[in-house]
């Protein structure tokens, strides 16, 4: 049963691993995110270790955001796709809004810092963005469609 609860959680509830994903995506896939975690934690010692500090980070964010009360934290989308348990078509999801994706990436990628001399921690935002959004959009066929905004 364990497993059922998961894949249910996963499916429905968990905006949490794709955001990790758009993240090493974003830095140019896991060698690449354990080096940009190590110009903060020098001592990271693997991607294991990397994806720990990205998710403890990530937890950190989430209570600082709704310390300060900027907004809404989560939003509901549809999925461009039938749902496998139901049927339904167009099921909604949780997903991180783009306000706080905004949020974490000025804490994980700080604009100006003396470790990003060429500014690449200005594409930072928009990457995840997109590539959270298109992460999001994905079937679990492994489709691809558009995810919709939910208003209802």
């Amino acid at each position: 049963m364990h497993a059922e609860i998961r894949d249910a959680v996963a499916f429905y509830l968990d905006p949490f691993a794709p955001l990790i994903e758009a993240m090493v995506r974003a830095e140019g896939g896991p060698e690449a995110f354990v080096r940009a975690v190590r110009c903060s934690f020098p001592g990271t010692a693997d991607l294991p270790e990397a994806l720990a500090r990205a998710a403890k980070t990530i937890r950190g964010r989430v209570i600082a955001y709704q310390q300060f009360g900027i907004g809404p934290l989560l939003e509901m989308v549809r999925r461009a796709e039938r749902d496998p348990w139901t049927g339904e078509e167009g099921p909604r999801r949780l997903r991180f809004t783009d306000r706080f994706i905004e949020f974490l990436g000025a804490h994980w990628a700080p604009l100006g810092v003396m470790n990003d001399p060429t500014g690449l921690n200005a594409h930072w935002i928009p990457n995840v963005c997109r590539i959270y959004a298109q992460l999001l959009a994905k079937g679990s066929d492994g489709r691809s469609g558009a995810d919709h905004p939910d208003t209802a």
